[in-house]
């Protein structure tokens, strides 16, 4: 089919599919069953012979095929710009485009960008053309677009002026401080190296100038260090990003900027400056320089625990790159640049199956850091679901511990005394421990008097390490299926010592309802407790006094456990509580261990949860004696301490000489058994401070 150069909107009706090629480019697909129905598509054509094809498919019922076409007005034409040259640096002028075929809300197009136009006729528009729009020297290329989007020919303005070789600045003068155009003067310059002292460049004001300096420089691949020093603002470009920016009025101050170019070849340098007042200085340079090696200052954490989960490893220090990568005993790891100070990368569960000491260092494409120490500590002996603490005499965590042990909770308040073994001020303590979780949400909890860190898989997730009084922090986290490392750092400088960590969320924590049976009679016969609640979990641990006693799973509901005899071998209560895999843990029952006998016992003083230190005196009486002799036995913690005879039911005075050793909770029984051999026993806790 022949058309005419212009637009022409094509139009078919059909019923069932339809497509329409124009030049054997669909322009309509429609290829679907369908009622009779309408379509339309608008090309841009020039003027000639193309080829129009149809294709169509009627399935059932009614069959309809239409097609037609209309042309649109013809595409504008430029013949001629007034003017068609301007000098480079020159203001700001209007541009008068003739041709054809223009229509109103043409636009001028000068570069590919539209400038504020006016319609003045079908054969005139006039466009306004801004000094920047001719700041350079080269050629522009100028077309007209009409409303209906298309567009003239092309035709060329050129822009004379000083064209610089490269290894040259070309250098644009202003007569004002903001380099305004048009420039005062320009010319081709070897360098930037001006001290013009009170007065200021040829053919410029004193004062008030500004200065643009453009050019194209070799330079070698590597490490650059540039230096400008300017009275007043200064601000260097390279590859148009700014390295030195200090636009403001100064005396005369000198900068530099280290950069490194990534290849050879030729790169852009621009610098910008303006003068004020008073003196005027403008000098800038570069020069190569050796690399500077990054900087390793710290890496967090610093140690894990062999055969523990994979984990994120912080590395902190200076003069890091994007193309730095962390580097695991010479071996590069999967890295992540944050910023110039920070990196961090992926470290695999298969980096530390071992223990050991590990070399970390940043590997930079032209230098190496120093080297920092990552030890992967021995596995801590204790079963996945509970702690290895670690107690020090310190606040620092400094090694060696003074004892370790395992814990199945951290549940710690030692009021005004300490850990057993421990001073009760200026002790420190690590948790560490793997525990199963069901994954979800979950929220961790901690307490603390004085400083606390709570860290998950090797991430810190709470840190507050300083003095404070007991205060409460909450973490929550999302966390996968399966066995995480759970570390709990602790700190207590002075006062009251308070540390607590527990966690919820993934799955319910359990709840104890009632214990079958719930008392025995002291110097019984070990038997099997039932324990009846919710949420109990395969692998739950019953905890007596807050050690583990073996546990069988009946179901989520039920669970029984083994209490020896020596749990009840004297008359006291005993707390017991259900733990889950995950850590949680129920609130807990008591279990009372009566008395063989008909005594009562009772201890007046000290109160029952006091803070005794030196010589702790208990003041006791008792009911229901037999007549006779009584002997009264003070035991701490199942030790004997002291044991008197007296005919006396009250108040026997009994003596306790407490030493730092002794410091921490402890549990204080008073045994008194009489002439017909009945016996009774009362307990109370109390806290050793000396």
């Amino acid at each position: 089919m022949s058309f005419a150069a212009g637009s022409v909107t094509f139009t078919v009706r059909a019923d069932d599919g339809v497509r329409l090629f124009l030049d054997g480019v669909a322009i309509i697909d429609q290829w679907h069953d369908q009622p009779a129905t309408t379509y339309t598509a608008t090309r841009t054509v020039t003027a000639g012979t193309h080829e129009v094809r149809v294709e169509y498919y009627e399935k059932t019922g009614d069959a309809a095929i239409q097609l037609s076409w209309t042309t649109g007005p013809p595409p504008p034409t430029i013949t001629t710009l007034t003017p068609n040259t301007a000098a480079a640096g020159g203001p700001a002028f209007t541009l008068t485009v003739d041709g054809t075929s223009f229509v109103s809300g043409a636009t001028v197009m000068w570069n590919g960008s539209g400038r504020q136009t006016t319609f003045v006729s079908p054969t005139r528009l006039m466009a306004a053309i801004a000094a920047l729009d001719i700041s350079s020297g080269g050629t522009i290329p100028v077309t007209v677009r009409n409303p209906d989007l298309q567009v003239s020919n092309v035709q060329t303005f050129t822009v004379t002026g000083t064209v610089c070789s490269p290894g040259l600045f070309r250098a644009e003068y202003f007569s004002n401080i903001s380099l305004t155009p048009p420039a005062t003067r320009t010319a081709c310059e070897e360098t930037v190296f001006n001290d013009y002292g009170a007065g200021g460049p040829t053919g410029l004001p004193v004062d008030n100038f500004s200065v643009r300096w453009t050019g194209r420089f070799s330079l070698s691949k590597g490490n650059y260090q540039f230096t400008a020093r300017a009275d007043d603002g200064v601000r260097v470009f390279l590859d148009g990003a700014p390295i030195i920016d200090q636009w403001h009025d100064q005396p005369a101050t000198t900068y530099t900027a280290n950069v490194s170019l990534p290849a050879t070849g030729e790169h852009e340098i621009k610098v910008e400056y303006y003068e004020r007042a008073g003196d005027a200085v403008i000098q800038v340079s570069w020069k190569a320089v050796a690399p500077t090696p990054p900087t390793l200052a710290s890496i967090a954490p610093s140690t894990a625990t062999a055969g523990g989960p994979a984990f994120t490893l912080t590395a902190d220090g200076g003069n890091f790159v994007s193309t730095s990568s962390v580097s695991w005993n010479g071996s590069p790891r999967p890295t992540t640049f944050v910023s110039s100070t920070r990196l961090t990368a992926s470290i695999a569960a298969s980096d530390i199956a071992t223990p050991g000491s590990v070399t970390v260092q940043v590997i930079n494409p032209d230098g190496l850091s120093n080297p920092l120490t990552f030890t992967v500590n021995p596995g801590s002996g204790c079963p996945d679901g509970q702690f290895l603490a670690e107690y020090f005499s310190n606040i620092s965590l400094t090694p060696p511990a003074t004892r370790t042990a395992c814990e199945t909770g951290i549940t710690n308040d030692w009021g005004a005394g300490g850990p057993a073994g421990l001073p009760v001020d200026n002790f420190s303590v690590r948790w560490t421990g793997r525990f199963s979780f069901a994954g979800g949400s979950v929220t961790f909890t901690a307490t603390a008097d004085d400083g606390i860190r709570v860290f998950l898989d090797g991430s810190l997730i709470i840190d507050q390490w300083h003095d404070q009084p007991a205060t409460t922090y909450t973490a929550t986290r999302v966390i996968t299926a399966g066995l995480h490392e759970v570390k709990v750092e602790y700190y207590e400088r002075g006062g009251d010592a308070v540390a607590k960590v527990s966690w919820s969320g993934g799955t319910p924590a359990p709840t104890l309802t009632s214990l079958t049976p719930n008392n025995a009679a002291a110097g019984a016969a070990g038997f099997t407790m039932d324990l009846f609640g919710t949420n109990f979990a395969t692998g739950a641990t019953v905890l007596w006094n807050n050690a583990t006693r073996p546990t069988t799973f009946v179901s989520t509901t039920q669970l029984k456990a083994a209490i020896p005899a020596s749990d009840v071998a004297v008359a006291s209560t005993a707390s017991v509580t259900v733990r889950n895999p995950d850590g949680q843990t129920s609130s807990a029952l008591t279990f009372t261990i009566n008395g063989s006998g008909t005594l009562k016992v009772f201890i007046t003083a000290p109160a029952d949860g006091a803070t005794v230190n030196g010589t702790a005196w208990f003041t006791v009486w008792i009911e229901g004696a037999a007549a006779g002799s009584k002997t009264y036995t003070l035991s701490v913690d199942g030790k004997t301490i002291t044991s008197t005879p007296t005919t006396s039911n009250g108040p026997v005075s009994l003596a306790w000489p407490t030493t730092a050793a002794d410091n921490g909770a402890r549990t204080a029984t008073v045994t008194v058994s009489d002439s017909a051999s009945a016996t009774g026993r009362a307990s109370i806790r109390l806290t050793v401070a000396n």
